[in-house]
């Protein structure tokens, strides 16, 4: 079955980079359709920060102050960690400052020369949930969480693109623009026929997201961000709680089809100390690219995010 509906501007992609241009696009009193191929938001974490100038953004969109109430409280710092394992002992620490510490730096700073928020320390699985809470709860966003793009293309001064539903209900929606904001295997990018060059695979690792109250081993060294190993793991404290995420580099030639094993004894080797792990929340592999597209879009398609150059991820939004 078909059905069309028409809307100003079709955002395909419900990631950091679309649901916040959904918001954008609301706040300046335009109308959108976002399709998300999957029913949910991301379970990984991620980005692990928001820098300053796109706080300022999420300020002007009202979505600051949310954003700070779930993601961490602002009196943590922003320290990382240097050393061979949680046991030490500590090589180096560079010393970053808290949220509250960034807001009196930058209150005695008003010349333009600095952003005007500070950072916030946000997992993308929570910043993700609540944006498209929301993009929900907006009258100007028609959110179809479920939905896959599966061709698209320009008729004219008008974009015609057709979603499928988990279902295989199919709709055909017009658009006077159609962004892509569907990652690096971006569909839109495909569809247009924009390739992407740069490099490819350029190492694996191997990620394990956990819960663990296990702070006598895992703040052996004190509080921090991310600690690095000179054995390749990094762990980043998400919540100054009890959820963490550990990235082990496993190298470029990885034949192992399943390297990680079980994960709370690959957390172990990792950090040099066996830990208490009260949940696993997620695990995989995953494997960093540079890439950039030859093109940001086409007339009225155009390319956002990862669709139009992947990194590995910088830990904040651009």
């Amino acid at each position: 079955m078909t059905h069309t509906i028409q809307t100003p501007v079709l955002v395909v992609g419900g990631g950091p980079t679309g649901l916040v241009l959904a918001a954008v696009l609301s706040r300046e009193g335009i109308g959108c359709a976002l399709a998300e191929r999957n029913t949910h938001t991301t379970p990984f974490p991620k980005m692990d920060v928001t820098n300053g100038p796109s706080m300022e953004l999420l300020r002007r969109l009202g979505a600051d102050e949310e954003l700070r109430r779930v993601g961490v409280a602002p009196q943590h710092s922003f320290d990382v960690i240097f050393a061979p394992g949680l046991n030490g002992p500590e090589i180096a620490r560079w010393r970053l400052p808290s949220v509250n510490e960034q807001r009196a730096a930058l209150s005695n700073s008003a010349d333009g020369t600095r952003p005007g928020q500070p950072w916030q320390r946000c997992p993308q699985a929570i910043f993700e949930e609540t944006m498209m809470q929301r993009c929900i709860r907006d009258p100007l966003i028609d959110v179809r969480q479920g939905w896959r793009l599966e061709t698209c293309g320009q008729i004219g001064d008008m974009v015609e693109a057709t979603i499928v539903h988990d279902t295989g209900w199919s709709q055909t929606i017009r658009a006077r623009y159609l962004v892509g904001c569907d990652g690096a295997s971006s569909r839109v990018r495909s569809e247009l026929g924009i390739a992407m060059h740069g490099v490819t695979d350029l190492t694996t690792f191997g990620l394990v997201h956990f819960r663990s109250g296990d702070l006598a081993n895992l703040r052996a060294l004190g509080q921090f961000w991310h600690l690095y190993t000179t054995g390749g793991a990094t762990l980043i404290a998400q919540d100054e709680l009890d959820t963490w995420t550990l990235h082990q580099d496993l190298g470029s030639d990885v034949d192992d089809p399943d390297p990680i094993g079980d994960p709370r004894e690959f957390v172990a080797r990792a950090l040099g100390r066996p830990i208490v792990i009260n949940e696993i929340l997620a695990s995989g592999v995953w494997r960093p690219n540079a890439l950039l597209a030859d093109r940001y879009g086409r007339d009225r398609i155009l390319l956002a995010g990862d669709s139009a150059h992947t990194m590995i991820p910088p830990a904040a939004t651009a």
